[in-house]
């Protein structure tokens, strides 16, 4: 085994790759081989000379992970869109941010709520939220600065929401347009 690795790194040096090329291969050939002798998609467990088969886990569903808008706390990844459509100047020249849209790709426009976290310069988010929707506290004041937007929807199925990073352009009503997923 190793004189095929040996070789192996020799000839991608050879034809140019970088080590973490080799590294890939290398692994990948080594996870294939394991999970060729053991078996990637189940198992077998005897129990007393019967012998129970059990399938793999999260073989045919995907995983979402729990969403909880109230909870000042980022997602694992961002969901859905959010997009600053288009800045105005406001008469009071206050610093206003106002829901042009929320939608959803696979039905429309739809309802909904949420709150947003103030980002501090650390990066962590404010443990106090701001109420922000489509029928209540749709056009705030707010200072400018980037904020964690957690929002869902209302009335459109379970799990459909967006999370992101939005900043806020200073005295000015910035118009944003959610796109939940």
């Amino acid at each position: 085994m190793k004189k095929v690795t040996l070789i192996a790194s020799t000839l991608f040096l050879i034809a140019g790759c970088t080590s973490q090329d080799v590294s890939r291969v290398i692994d990948g050939g080594v996870n294939g081989a394991i999970d060729g002798v053991l078996g990637g998609v189940g198992g077998v467990v005897k129990t007393g000379g019967t012998s129970v088969t059990t399938p793999a886990r999260d073989s045919y569903s995907t995983k979402r992970e729990q969403f909880h808008p109230v909870q000042p706390k980022k997602t694992k990844r961002d969901y859905g869109t959010i997009t600053i459509n288009r800045l105005s100047a406001n008469p009071k020249k206050q610093t206003r941010l106002a829901l042009n849209s929320c939608s959803h790709p696979g039905v429309g426009n739809v309802n909904c709520k949420g709150y947003l976290y103030s980002i501090t310069p650390e990066g962590w988010l404010q443990e106090d939220h701001i109420n922000f929707g489509t029928r209540f506290n749709n056009e705030i004041v707010i200072p400018a600065g980037s904020y964690y937007v957690k929002l869902e929807s209302e009335g459109s199925g379970k799990g459909v929401w967006v999370t992101g990073t939005l900043t806020v352009k200073p005295y000015m009503t910035n118009y944003v347009d959610l796109s939940l997923e």
